[in-house]
């Protein structure tokens, strides 16, 4: 694709497949996943929402951890202690609507500070997030942060799109989660 570096064309696959493929580099530092759940009631539709994206929350906690990566897993007041997979689950079942939840924004700007060396960013939320809300949030994280927005919303078609520089999923069910990390991740 244009802006791919010349020198990184893999010349013997380019010619075995017909076109021309270029080689991934992964990071060598390792990959510092940051999930935030929003716990904002205005933030979600229905208690099936909430329940959905806490579950979303939690799968993609356990893929981190059981993935060797770092984890650094937090609702919109609290940091979750990620120290085994069946921990963090048991912490996730815990977790409740807070009425008087901090905005996005307000979460983004606290995690900001606290955790400038995360690599990836994960915002799982409702669908009454509105794009204005996710955009002001982006503002406040690091530019070189990978940020990917995931929207519950039971029953809604599965769909992937970009809003600026950030990834936002809408999940309509759960077993869509998978599929849309590998669209995401090429």
């Amino acid at each position: 694709v244009p802006g791919d570096d010349r020198r990184s064309i893999h010349w013997k696959t380019s010619a075995r497949t017909g076109k021309l493929m270029v080689r991934q580099y992964e990071e060598t530092r390792r990959s510092h996943m940051l999930i935030v759940l929003s716990t904002r009631l205005d933030d979600y539709a229905s208690d099936e929402e909430f329940e959905d994206a806490i579950s979303i929350a939690a799968s993609l906690g356990v893929r981190t951890l059981t993935e060797g990566h770092t984890l650094t897993a937090t609702t919109s007041r609290r940091r979750l202690s990620p120290g085994s997979a069946r921990y963090l689950l048991d912490q996730y079942a815990g977790v409740e609507y807070e009425a008087s939840a901090p905005s996005l924004s307000e979460v983004a700007r606290r995690l900001a500070r606290d955790h400038a060396g995360a690599s990836v960013a994960i915002i799982v939320c409702g669908s009454l997030t509105d794009a204005s809300e996710i955009r002001k949030a982006r503002r406040y994280l690091p530019l070189k942060l990978r940020a990917v927005v995931m929207r519950s919303e039971p029953a809604a078609a599965t769909t992937l799109r970009q809003l600026g520089d950030v990834d936002v999923a809408t999940l309509g069910n759960l077993v869509d989660l998978g599929p849309t990390l590998r669209r995401l991740s090429r």
